[in-house]
């Protein structure tokens, strides 16, 4: 459920998040990405582009090379880094599943993809001194695609129905089909080889940026989320009744994790004071208690009670408000 607490560790795990992505881009970018940057500065200079709409030229005031120059961009880097992880902290919470930093890189992925390598295709990244379509024809272009990519993704990979996934598939080409807004003449002060390092350059910096975004949120927001469950499960470690339940018990999440359609908590409990039917699990809302004695009981709980709501009698002991079976 979101509430003022969730959205407040939403919010710091955002800002944490935000704040050590945004360092990692600027320490990649100082090694990557600004040599080719500057080197692309001095062709733009001697080549003497006109200060027009349609061209990346320099605006009447611009931080320093140096300490002045990194200072704004980190800045501006950690920025983009907490808006982006609270967008990816808000879809974890929305999907109301438990997060790490495993699940964190996809959802990464998910943002690299949707929101730079998608737009690169038609608007590859460009050095100072490019000649370009006008801006809000750009700016258009890429919201649309931006728009188009997330949902054409969410489609591919949440959607039911074939149909839906083939809408997906068809919105992930529409932007491409349009094609994005070009020149009328191709130009630039840099050379090729320039241009093409400095494209290398972005695509590889902004892959460790979005990854990192992705990871370090999952990791900070891991214990911030519960997923929607309608079943809960405990299950009895010991270690009196037998020296393998926590075994078993990592089986049982096992087993759950790789039937993603579930809707199921487990948690681990000490002692039912039962032991001599150990290891106990017990289901709920159910109110069902099971002796497990290997795993082979243990995958008919899952496979028959647990995803099909078909109660394994042989193995019941015990349920809530009837007594012992």
């Amino acid at each position: 459920m979101f509430n003022l607490t969730t959205f407040r560790e939403l919010v710091i795990a955002a800002l944490w998040t935000g704040l050590l992505a945004g360092l990692l881009l600027t320490a990649v970018q100082q090694i990557q990405v600004i040599p080719t940057l500057l080197k692309a500065e001095v062709y733009e200079e001697a080549a003497v582009v006109p200060s027009t709409e349609n061209s990346h030229a320099h605006h009447d005031w611009q931080p320093e090379n140096g300490w002045e120059r990194t200072f704004f961009t980190a800045v501006a880097n950690i920025s983009l880094g907490v808006g982006f992880a609270l967008l990816i902290g808000a879809v974890m919470c929305l999907r109301g599943r438990p997060s790490h930093w495993r699940t964190g890189l996809l959802w990464g992925l998910a943002g690299y993809l949707t929101f730079f390598v998608a737009p690169s295709l038609g608007l590859p990244p460009e050095v100072p001194g490019t000649e370009a379509a006008k801006l809000a024809d750009r700016q258009s272009w890429w919201l649309i695609t931006v728009l188009d990519t997330g949902f054409g993704l969410s489609l591919l990979a949440f959607a039911k129905t074939r149909t839906n996934q083939f809408f997906g598939v068809v919105l992930l080409a529409a932007p491409h089909l349009i094609s994005a807004p070009q020149p009328e003449v191709h130009n630039s002060a840099a050379p090729a080889e320039l241009a093409q390092s400095f494209i290398i350059a972005t695509v590889f910096a902004n892959a460790v940026f979005w990854l990192a975004i992705g990871g370090l949120m999952g990791q900070f927001y891991k214990k911030r989320v519960m997923r929607t469950h309608n079943k809960h499960v405990l299950m009895c470690t010991g270690p009196r009744c037998s020296g393998n339940n926590e075994a078993a018990f990592q089986q049982l999440g096992q087993k759950i994790d790789a039937r993603p359609q579930l809707k199921v908590k487990r948690t681990r409990s000490n002692c039912f004071a039962v032991c001599k039917n150990g290891p106990i699990l017990v289901v709920y809302p159910e109110g069902v208690w099971y002796s497990c004695t290997d795993e082979s009981v243990l995958e008919r709980i899952v496979s028959e009670h647990l995803e099909n709501d078909v109660e394994v009698s042989e193995h019941v002991f015990h349920r809530l408000g009837t007594g012992d079976v």
